[in-house]
């Protein structure tokens, strides 16, 4: 499983922070952060924590993998959309939902 590289992840969280409609200021009240720090973790030039992930993921009303995982995940997605039930891509869907279980159970020991 690949994850996003920070600069990645800072785009991920910036467009679905637009999507959702939630301005920079809502998301570092949410955080307890101020707003130029949101932009640099937008920018990725500034990292961010398990818990501020965690928040982040509840207030976009979004899974954690849709903001951690790169491209790979998509493409799974978009072969189970399409019908592609063969036992090459239900192994794979089923190796990123144990990688997917595993890395949550890890971000759950971080958080306070």
């Amino acid at each position: 499983m690949e994850l996003r590289e920070q600069p990645e992840l800072g785009a991920r969280i910036r467009e679905l922070r637009l999507e959702a409609g939630i301005e920079q200021s809502v998301v570092a009240e949410t955080l307890g952060l101020r707003q130029p720090d949101v932009s640099k973790i937008e920018r990725g030039d500034r990292s961010v924590s398990a818990s501020e992930l965690f928040r982040i993921a509840d207030l976009l009303d979004v899974a954690m993998d849709t903001i951690l995982i790169a491209d790979r995940s998509l493409e799974l997605q978009v072969a189970f959309r399409a019908g592609d039930a063969s036992n090459e891509g239900a192994r794979a869907a089923v190796n990123l939902i144990e990688q997917l279980a595993h890395e949550l159970d890890h971000l759950r020991a971080l958080a306070p």
